[in-house]
């Protein structure tokens, strides 16, 4: 497994945490779940599993200068690699819900976001996407943590037109467990959300985190996704 790359320094750019929040869904919840994350600590809890797949080396910011974490390559993204972090995604039904910010300003075949996905099986990354049109939601045939993932294999919706570098996006996944349904949703104001479409016939997500997905062409290594937070609630 490749090194990987810790820098502790803060997120160039991003604004810091404020006391008064924009949105109602930047509130952090009373009682976090067991796989919420704030990013207020200096290094990364132990949650989470670095990097998504072994083949690759991934880069992570923990000194969250306000409250963000950046997740990026360590080295150029080739054909159908993922880099990012993960963490074991809830037994049954969740929505998760994170604030995330595309602030490369290359325009590269990449899809970054947060995903859900089953080793061996069914990958969906859902983010801020720069490569077309931003806020969309793509599905690869098989996620893998030992090596690249498959091909790419469709995507649900598009919403808002093309957005320029540091858009910030507030992006949503639930999953429908007695559907065996993925949703996902967007929303540039944290308060009017889009449906950006929907899977059905998926199978229960064994993993959830953030992520970059190469699709077809390499990704610099400039290349990266930051987070403000991410929350998962489940009925």
């Amino acid at each position: 497994m490749p090194a990987v790359s810790v820098t502790l320094q803060p997120v160039y750019g991003l604004p810091n945490r404020p006391t008064v929040y924009a949105s109602p869904f930047d509130v952090p919840p009373a009682i976090p779940s067991q796989w919420d994350d704030e990013f207020t600590s200096s290094v990364l809890g132990s949650k989470w599993i670095v990097p998504t797949t072994s083949g690759a080396g991934c880069g992570v910011a923990t000194a969250l200068g306000g409250g963000w974490v950046s997740v990026g390559p360590a080295a150029g993204l080739s054909s159908r690699r993922m880099f990012g972090i993960r963490q074991a995604a809830p037994t049954g039904s969740f929505t998760l819900t994170a604030k995330l910010c595309d602030s490369t300003a290359t325009v590269n075949d990449d899809r970054a976001g947060i995903f859900v996905g089953i080793n061996g099986g069914k990958g969906n990354v859902a983010g801020p996407f720069r490569q077309n049109v931003a806020c969309n939601a793509i599905g690869v045939t098989t996620a893998s943590n030992t090596a690249d993932w498959s091909s790419y294999d469709g995507y649900q919706g598009a919403a808002f037109g093309s957005t320029p570098a540091n858009t910030i996006a507030w992006i949503r996944i639930v999953w429908n467990a007695s559907a065996a349904t993925l949703s996902f949703y967007a929303s540039l104001n944290g308060n009017a959300w889009t449906n950006l479409g929907s899977r059905s016939s998926m199978s229960q997500p064994d993993q959830i985190g953030i992520g970059i997905y190469s699709n077809s062409a390499a990704t610099n290594t400039s290349q990266t996704i930051q987070c403000d937070w991410f929350r998962v609630t489940t009925p």
